[in-house]
């Protein structure tokens, strides 16, 4: 029980659980990208990573009927190929992984965290991230608003649609691309988690790498979907991509879009 003041009186009242248990929550916000090899270096061996079954890559493999043959050479086609990446980080067993959590300061108590990720070789669509216990899944979200056209976006409300043009503005050349996830959880090292999460940003040298293929062409926010993608290849021959492929709404044929960086694939 707690004293607390209860319409203008003092009086006894149950002690929040929030208190007793000082749960607490925090927003993580920033404007530049996540490296995504680091962040999945980060996240790979605390969080059981889901991604949901996509019903036609379901169907085409139990209508597959490959030879022995030819699964043996497609296996040595991919070990060569993993040669040639760099050290890929290797995915614990579930029993490992969960483990990992509860022996990790930062996560052992992180309950829930959801929001939206900025990826650097993803720069035109919000990764949506939920996280709940062990698991963590990752999909592709909303293209940003900066790449849309404004007809798309704007609702005729003007409070909403001056929202989100305080989003853009505040974004610079780069408008609503962000970080933003908030995070619950009991007794969190608030700055512990904002270190580690900072350190997957991209470091000065690598964004000015990255402005430099996001700057090309008719610039950041082009709604070419073709330069969209040379851009996303050029940034994934850069830096790394290990996430699974996101379903990108709208755009028929997307999901054959491989990122030329990943060295873990689904």
């Amino acid at each position: 029980m707690t004293l607390r003041q209860v319409n203008g009186k003092k009086t006894v009242t149950p002690k929040p659980e929030t208190e007793e248990y000082n749960v607490r929550n925090f927003v993580y916000v920033r404007r530049r990208p996540f490296h995504p090899r680091r962040l999945f270096e980060l996240i790979h061996d605390k969080f059981i990573l889901q991604q949901p079954a996509d019903e036609d890559e379901e169907q085409d493999a139990e209508d597959d009927d490959v030879s022995m043959d030819d699964q043996d050479e497609a296996s040595g086609t991919d070990e060569e190929d993993d040669d040639g990446m760099n050290d890929a980080p290797a995915l614990p067993d579930t029993a490992t992984i969960l483990a990992n959590k509860r022996a990790s300061p930062l996560f052992a108590r992180l309950f829930r965290s959801k929001g939206e990720i900025y990826l650097a070789t993803r720069p035109n669509q919000a990764g949506e991230w939920s996280q709940a216990g062990g698991m963590l899944t990752i999909n592709g979200g909303r293209p940003w608003f900066a790449v849309t056209d404004h007809n798309e976006w704007e609702t005729g409300n003007a409070e909403i649609d001056a929202l989100v043009q305080h989003d853009m503005k505040a974004g610079g050349l780069y408008g609503d691309r962000r970080q933003e996830l908030v995070f619950i959880g009991e007794k969190l090292d608030i700055a512990g988690l904002e270190k580690v999460l900072d350190a997957c940003l991209l470091n000065d040298e690598e964004y000015a790498e990255w402005e430099e293929v996001m700057k090309g062409g008719s610039g950041p926010n082009t709604t070419d979907r073709e330069e969209r993608r040379e851009k996303e290849d050029a940034l994934c021959q850069v830096f790394e991509d290990g996430f699974f492929e996101w379903a990108q709404p709208g755009e028929e044929g997307d999901m054959d879009h491989d990122h030329a960086g990943h060295y873990h694939s689904h």
